[in-house]
């Protein structure tokens, strides 16, 4: 009902007694919730196309697209509340995702606003669909940071589906675009995060030895930036390596390092 109401510009009464005529004359259906609705498949592509000739479809279609670029960013967290209001409006995120590709507009805080939903309850398929579409995105744009973050995100879905190979493949891609980077914050910052990843997808294939070799480069760049946060979470990974290959003291020392950054940083 309000998005009804916010698309067609139009006050909630005249939504609701739009709405009731066209429920009454069964040419929409009603869902369980009292104010949801769904249009007959025929209906909605009849309605695009008066609404087309009477110059009322782009401007709806934007009002659309604002508003739930809007509602993303209010439901932007792991809350409960905020992830059921997500997974109520799926179709319509997805589909403002869709739309604003297909314009070759890539707006990353749009997705970073679905990315903890998507990864929390499950959707990893349509994460990796909208993620190739912010690619062409990215890569039209010949923007590789961004195109390395999108990598980056691409192979942590990939390991949650446990297609490890997949994971390992696309991180090298992000690895190599990384390389190519000029600004320095970028550059090293990309890489760090490409090989922490890398060193989780070999911990989970048992290459061990590799895992160990990747973090320790992840590791070092961030100390290089400074950023203790970084290193700390860095840490925490490879200890948790060092573990599975039953060195115990190495383990020990790296946790208690990542416990220290931590406390420090309150």
């Amino acid at each position: 009902l309000h998005t009804a109401q916010v698309v067609s510009n139009q006050s909630e009464i005249t939504v609701k007694y739009s709405l009731g005529r066209l429920l009454s004359l069964s040419l929409i259906d009603q869902s369980t919730k009292a104010d949801r609705f769904a249009l007959h498949p025929l209906l909605l592509l009849f309605a695009r196309e008066l609404a087309q000739e009477q110059n009322l479809l782009a401007e709806a279609e934007q009002r659309h697209t604002d508003y739930f670029i809007q509602y993303a960013n209010e439901h932007r967290s792991f809350s409960p509340t905020d992830l059921d209001a997500l997974e109520t409006e799926l179709y319509a995120l997805l589909l403002t995702a869709q739309r604003l590709t297909n314009n070759q507009i890539a707006d990353y805080n749009f997705y970073l606003s679905l990315e903890p939903f998507l990864q929390t309850r499950g959707y990893w398929s349509q994460a990796l669909t909208l993620l190739d579409s912010l690619l062409d995105v990215a890569r039209y744009q010949d923007d590789l940071f961004r195109i390395t973050q999108l990598l980056l995100q691409k192979g942590q879905f990939y390991q949650l589906l446990a297609r490890f190979e997949d994971a390992e493949q696309v991180l090298y891609e992000s690895k190599n675009i990384a390389l190519q980077i000029e600004n320095t914050w970028q550059h090293q910052h990309s890489l760090a995060m490409v090989l922490n990843l890398l060193g989780g997808v070999y911990q989970r294939q048992g290459k061990f030895d590799a895992a160990v070799e990747a973090l320790k480069q992840s590791y070092d760049l961030l100390v290089a930036l400074g950023d203790e946060r970084g290193q700390a979470m860095v840490l925490n990974s490879l200890g948790g390596v060092y573990q599975r290959q039953g060195k115990f003291e190495e383990a020990a020392q790296a946790l208690r390092e990542s416990h220290d950054l931590l406390v420090a940083l309150g």
